[in-house]
């Protein structure tokens, strides 16, 4: 297991922008990995395999110091369906005894 490390920023910080992030309209579609950068660490998200695995966002991040696995839907492609990427990930998480989150979007 990766060892925590001490965030530099406020764990009780406030990201205003998560209230208004996701439209009201199911058929309107949002930036995940800007979501991912608002409720994660600052600057601590890394993303694996953006351009072949396209449908969905994976990577790890720190969340309070501790790292974490995620596994995302993007639904700005595709309808953020999900691939081989993302078991791909939940092993290796597994494996390492890392926590791993889901994002999903639903239209």
């Amino acid at each position: 297991m990766p060892p925590r490390i001490n965030p530099e920023d406020d764990v009780k910080r406030k990201e205003e922008e998560l209230l208004s992030i996701i439209p009201r309209k199911r058929n309107q579609t949002y930036d995940i990995r800007r979501i991912i950068e608002l409720i994660f660490d600052k600057n601590s998200f890394f993303e694996i395999g953006r351009t072949w695995g396209k449908t969905i966002v994976v990577g790890f991040a720190r969340l309070n110091g501790f790292s974490v696995g995620i596994v995302s839907s993007d639904c700005q492609i595709s309808g953020g369906v999900l691939t081989a990427l993302a078991s791909g990930m939940i092993f290796f998480c597994f494996l390492d005894i890392i926590s791993l989150l889901f994002f999903s979007c639903f239209n």
